[in-house]
């Protein structure tokens, strides 16, 4: 059974590597580990500690429940939502509101209905 967990493991991290467009070598840099780490782990030969799988799931800007979801994918509009959530976390406020705002009009403009700008 812990091969299988660390072999899920290791595809959850080349998937979001991947996803992140980041080379092993900069996934490691990010998370402070060695690139062999990496690899290792990708390929399910590692059972790393969880302070580790919290660092990858920094560095890869993936929520750690999500890192340890090994169940089915969520749906396309879904994984958006969560990735331009992700974007906007640590944003501060007033751009948080430009974003909304935007994303309101062009919805709008979208749906046909009023073209102004958000007030």
């Amino acid at each position: 059974m812990a091969n299988r967990l660390a072999t899920k493991l290791g595809k959850q991290i080349a998937r979001f590597r991947v996803q992140a467009e980041f080379t092993q070598e900069e996934l490691a840099e990010r998370a402070g580990v060695w690139p062999e780490t990496i690899s290792r782990l990708e390929r399910g030969r590692g059972n790393p500690s969880l302070d580790l799988v919290a660092r990858l799931s920094k560095a890869l800007a993936v929520p750690l429940p999500r890192m340890l979801n090994f169940g089915p994918d969520l749906p396309s509009s879904n994984a958006a939502i969560e990735a331009l959530v992700l974007e906007l976390a640590n944003r501060p406020v007033a751009q948080v509101r430009l974003v909304h705002g935007v994303a309101k009009a062009v919805l709008q403009f979208m749906e046909g209905g009023d073209r102004s700008t958000p007030g």
